[in-house]
């Protein structure tokens, strides 16, 4: 067996509203600022491996939403990633993107390594 050292840091809506204390849906200055508090968190990722964790035993889980640049510059780079398909938030499952979350996954995964 292999290790796998996966940083999840796709949460969304307790970002918006915990950390930064928003409700409602976020502004473009503010989607601005959750994603730079994901690129910080990934930098941190990014100087792990700089310090010598394994680049094949690491991965990053990160929404696309706040994440693609973190995801786009993760696959330029060779990192493992995951996205998470759901709504954060809920109770129950239910698929972010509804009817169109294959579609949102494909695209993801052209631009990730999945």
């Amino acid at each position: 067996m292999r290790a796998l050292y996966m940083l999840p840091f796709d949460h969304r809506q307790s970002f918006v509203r915990d950390l930064f204390g928003w409700s409602g849906t976020p502004s473009r200055e503010q989607t601005g600022q959750v994603a730079a508090v994901k690129q910080v968190i990934y930098e941190g990722l990014l100087k792990a491996l700089d310090a010598g964790v394994p680049r094949d035993a690491a991965a990053l889980l990160v929404d696309e939403r706040f994440g693609h640049g973190v995801l786009a510059d993760a696959h330029t780079r060779g990192i493992v990633t995951a996205c998470p398909a759901e709504m954060s938030g809920r109770a129950e499952f239910e698929f972010q993107y509804g009817e169109e979350f294959a579609s949102h996954l494909e695209a993801i995964a052209r631009h990730a390594r999945v």
